[in-house]
């Protein structure tokens, strides 16, 4: 698979999160879109008993939206050293 990723875009939720799901004491989530405009959406949640750490959970979620796709291991290899150039931890 040929990708390039154009977006990386984390949101984040601090404070007590209520959802269908669980409770949590926060959320953050990424999306990742290619240039054909597909995008994969990956989401890690704090638990109430830990506390929240943005860089925790971007590792979280970026490793769950690549997850929803078919990349190898150099394309991986690839979205990691960009995130660790460009994301203020």
């Amino acid at each position: 698979m040929k990708l390039k990723i154009v977006i990386a875009d984390f949101k984040h939720e601090k404070g007590i999160v209520l959802s269908p799901e669980t409770l949590s004491k926060g959320c953050t989530t990424c999306r990742l879109t290619d240039m054909n405009n597909n995008t994969v959406i990956g989401e890690s949640r704090c638990s109430l008993k830990d506390n929240f750490s943005k860089k925790t959970g971007r590792k979280i979620a970026l490793e769950r939206a690549m997850s929803h796709l078919n990349l190898s291991k150099d394309e991986r290899t690839t979205i990691w050293r960009e995130y660790f150039k460009q994301v203020k931890l």
